[in-house]
């Protein structure tokens, strides 16, 4: 059985509007959700063994939070093309990087991420900040991963 975990950064801080979209810093909330996030992924026994984070502020900072509370060291990969990107393009960095990974977990942006989401558990995947929808495939990576029946909606959480 192999895991992909979509997972929306956590809460940004949007106090200080000169800064540039991508190099916005999460705020309290956001930084309090990250390590809630990790502690749930590691009870679910869900901590992966690779990561894909957009090169965004915040999706590193949610990942470094997270990062704090796992003893485990997940293989982390920083990708520019993940930064708000679309639906397709995550799944094409998805497919590119899940290697012999067991368990695959990708920190993005809305609204990418929810549309993915949505697309491959065939419902409605809201998706707030630091949300994670855990999706299955019980005979390994599927052939085609935009086909929905290759996966089943094992978890979703919101820290």
């Amino acid at each position: 059985m192999v895991h992909l975990t979509l997972l929306r950064h956590a809460k940004s801080d949007w106090t200080d509007e000169g800064l540039l979209d991508k190099d916005r810093p999460l705020n309290p909330r956001g930084k309090r959700a990250a390590p809630e996030m990790a502690r749930w992924l590691e009870k679910q026994n869900l901590i992966p063994d690779r990561i894909l984070c957009s090169s965004a502020q915040r999706t590193r900072e949610t990942l470094e939070l997270m990062q704090a509370v796992w003893s485990a060291h997940p293989e982390v990969h920083f990708i520019d093309r993940l930064y708000l990107a679309a639906p397709q393009t995550i799944l094409e960095e998805a497919m590119g990087h899940s290697g012999g990974a067991q368990s695959l977990l990708i920190i993005g942006h809305n609204p990418g991420m929810e549309m993915l989401a949505t697309q491959l558990s065939d419902e409605p995947c809201e998706m707030q900040t630091c949300t994670a929808v855990i999706l299955e495939a019980s005979d390994g990576w599927p052939v085609d991963w935009w086909d929905s029946s290759s996966w089943n909606v094992a978890a979703k959480h919101r820290a």
